[in-house]
């Protein structure tokens, strides 16, 4: 099975672009039945455990983070009925989409200046942290925010694999103009990565909910998913966990104290879970 779909045609400078979702690998059969759980209320820890029990390396993986020291297990856990329990459905399911993900990642060529490593990064501690921000408040589609946190930025991936030149290009544009990555997308491209990772998603034929988040990540609506990216995005940034090279950690707290959440707690959690995760990958 495969989520990519047919579109109506685009530009044709987008639609070389979006091609080169076809170079992708395919997704696995895990990874096809994690999406579609999404948004499935009656999807449960039995479903889970058998899915992640089809593959042995996966399998292996979540025991490595139930018992690893970022949890600080007293005894050791050997089932993943367990590990669930322990851990449960969410966070489960979210690590399962973060090795399923990378995993396709690592199978494709970058050239040489772009930093796989901190893409993955940087998308993984966005996602948690958005889906952080979606556990402590109110939001249409709260078990979406770890994914649209984790594929906000694959249209600067797509950028990257279509045309080398072109992401050169929009960062000399840049850095010329001293404007925003985001201007620089549109004015090289007539479109920009936000955009063209709506899309892909719409091709993967994704809940829409997924689609709008990750489309208006820069440029938020107050109370819905896009904004929780949004400020997912900016604190992973902060915290040094940036597609480009980092600079000085900045304090992202007032970016959590801003839409009223315990930024101390938000941050506490995330390094578990990202320091956690990070060594799995």
């Amino acid at each position: 099975m495969s989520f990519l779909t047919e579109a109506p045609a685009l530009p044709a400078r987008q639609e070389a672009i979006l091609a080169r979702l076809h170079e992708l690998p395919p997704f696995s059969p895990v990874l096809n039945q994690l999406l579609a759980s999404l948004g499935d209320e009656s999807f449960s820890y039995r479903q889970l455990g058998r899915l992640i029990e089809q593959d042995t390396v996966l399998t292996g993986n979540v025991l490595r983070l139930v018992n690893s020291a970022a949890y600080a297990r007293r005894a050791e856990v050997m089932a993943i009925s367990n590990a669930i329990s322990i851990l449960g459905l969410n966070k489960l399911r979210n690590l399962v989409l973060t090795l399923s993900v990378a995993n396709m990642w690592r199978r494709i060529n970058t050239p040489s200046g772009w930093s796989l490593e901190r893409f993955n990064a940087h998308s993984l501690a966005t996602a948690i942290l958005c889906d952080g921000i979606a556990q402590r408040k109110e939001v249409a589609f709260p078990e979406g925010a770890f994914l649209a946190g984790l594929l906000h930025d694959l249209g600067k991936l797509l950028i990257v694999m279509a045309s080398p030149a072109d992401h050169l290009d929009i960062a000399a544009y840049a850095q010329q103009q001293g404007c925003s990555i985001l201007e620089a997308e549109l004015y090289i491209l007539e479109t920009d990565h936000a955009c063209l990772s709506a899309e892909a998603l719409s091709r993967w034929n994704l809940p829409l909910a997924l689609q709008q988040a990750v489309r208006d990540h820069h440029t938020p609506v107050a109370g819905e998913l896009s904004e929780f990216v949004a400020v997912a995005n900016s604190c992973a940034v902060r915290l040094g966990y940036g597609i480009a090279e980092p600079g000085e950690p900045q304090d992202c707290l007032p970016l959590l104290d801003e839409i009223g959440l315990d930024g101390e707690a938000v941050l506490a959690d995330f390094a578990v879970d990202f320091e956690a995760a990070k060594a799995l990958r």
